[in-house]
C-alpha cells in the first residue's frame, strides 16, 4: 500500500485495451495493469466541500439553481448493482463467449504463452483494438469454463431442490464469474443511443434514502450533447459501481458532486467527485485495481471497479481515477458521443 503524498495531484486510466485519441492538453493514459500512468490531469467538477444534508426525499426538483439538483441519497452495502445477475439468464451471454473466442487480435508468442501488443497503425487499419498489455492465453477459455460450471451448479441445484438452502452462495459465485469475465476481456461494445445525464438522475433516483447518514449529492449536466452509444445496461452497471463507491467513501455532511458534460465533437464524461475517506491512503491504481477496496469496502465487490473499467473500455470508453491536491477522488467515466440522428433510449 501506497500513501498518497499530500498537494500531490494523482490520476490513473484503466484503459488496457485501447488507445484513445484524445487533445494534446489530456496526459495519456495506459494500462494500471502493467504501468500506471500518472498525469496532472484536474477534475472537471469542484472539489467535495462539507455540507448539510438536506431531507431524506431524493431529487430535490425546487433546487433555487436550475443547472443543479441536490438530493440525500444513500446506497446499502451489500454487492454493488455491476454484480447483480438474474439466475435464469447465462452468466455470459452469447457476445461475450464469442468476444473471448473470436479470432484473436494479438499476436502470440508460443513460448511463453502470452498476448502481445499488436502495432497501434496496424491494428487500426485492421479494425481492432490496440492493446497496451500482455495477458495470458488461456485466461479466456478459463473464464469460459468457469461460467459453464457456475451454470451447471446453478442448474443441478434446483432440480435438486437445493437452491434455496444454496442461494446466497450460488449468487456469490455468478456475480464473480461475472465480473472477472469482464476484467478478462471486455464486453463487446452495445449499440443502444441514450442520454447519459438522464442515466446519471435515473441511477441517483434508485439510490436515493436506502442508508441514513448518507451524504449530499449534487448533479449537474453541462453542454447539449450528453447522448453516447453504448450497451445501456451495462454502462448502468459500471456507474452504479462507481455511484456506490463514492457514497462509502463519504460520510453524513459530506458532498459528492456528479457532472456529465458533452459537447458537439467530444466525449461525454461523466465525472463524481468525492472525499477520499477511507480510500486516502491508496494510490489510483490500487484503488481501481481487482481486489484492490476488497478488504477497505468489502460491499463494494473485488473486481467491480475493475469490471466497471474494462466495460468503459469496451465501450469505447474510458475510466479513470483522478486525486488532486486537496485529497478528493474523482471518477471520470468517459464515453464517445452518439453520432446525430433520431434517439433511441
Amino acid at each position: 500500500m501506497s500513501s498518497a503524498l499530500p498537494g500531490k495531484s494523482h490520476m490513473v486510466s484503466v484503459r488496457a485495451f485501447q488507445r484513445f485519441k484524445r487533445p494534446s492538453s489530456f496526459a495519456p493514459r495506459t494500462a494500471f495493469l502493467q504501468s500506471p500512468a500518472v498525469g496532472a490531469r484536474p477534475p472537471r467538477g469542484g472539489s467535495s466541500q462539507p455540507g448539510t444534508a438536506p431531507p431524506s426525499h431524493g431529487l430535490d426538483l425546487q433546487d433555487p439553481n436550475p443547472q443543479e439538483t441536490s438530493g440525500d441519497f444513500s446506497v446499502p452495502f451489500g454487492q454493488s448493482g455491476l454484480l447483480d445477475q438474474d439466475p435464469t439468464q447465462p452468466l455470459l451471454t452469447t457476445e461475450e463467449i464469442d468476444a473471448f473466442f473470436s479470432p484473436s487480435p494479438f499476436q502470440v508468442d508460443g513460448g511463453v504463452g502470452t498476448e502481445s501488443a499488436p502495432d497501434a497503425a496496424e491494428a487500426e487499419v485492421a479494425g481492432r483494438p490496440a492493446i497496451d498489455q500482455t495477458r495470458p492465453t488461456w485466461l479466456k477459455s478459463q473464464v469460459a469454463d468457469l461460467a459453464d460450471l457456475v451454470q451447471a451448479l446453478d442448474l443441478q441445484a434446483r432440480a435438486h431442490h437445493a437452491h434455496v438452502g444454496l442461494e446466497d452462495e450460488l449468487a456469490r459465485l455468478r456475480q464473480f464469474t461475472r465480473t472477472v469475465g469482464f476484467v478478462a476481456s471486455p464486453p463487446p461494445r452495445g449499440e443502444h443511443i441514450f442520454d447519459m445525464a438522464t442515466l446519471t438522475e435515473e441511477a441517483l433516483g434508485a439510490l436515493a434514502g436506502k442508508t441514513p447518514n448518507a451524504p449530499r449529492i449534487l448533479f449537474r449536466k453541462r453542454g447539449d450533447r450528453t447522448e453516447v452509444t453504448a450497451d445501456k445496461s451495462l454502462v448502468a452497471a459500471a456507474l452504479d459501481a462507481i455511484l456506490q463507491t463514492a457514497i462509502a467513501c463519504a460520510g453524513s455532511g459530506d458532498v459528492v458532486r456528479i457532472t456529465v458534460e458533452g459537447r458537439h465533437g467530444e466525449p461525454v464524461v461523466t465525472d463524481v467527485v468525492f472525499p477520499a475517506g477511507p480510500l486516502a491512503d491508496l494510490h489510483p491504481d490500487e484503488i481501481l485495481a481487482p481486489y484492490g477496496l476488497r478488504k477497505i469496502l468489502p460491499g463494494i465487490g473485488p473486481n467491480a471497479l475493475a469490471a466497471a473499467g474494462a466495460i468503459a473500455v469496451g465501450q469505447g470508453g474510458d475510466l479513470a481515477l483522478h486525486r488532486d491536491e486537496e485529497g478528493a477522488l474523482t471518477f471520470s467515466l468517459e464515453l464517445a458521443e452518439s453520432p446525430p440522428g433520431p434517439q433511441d433510449r
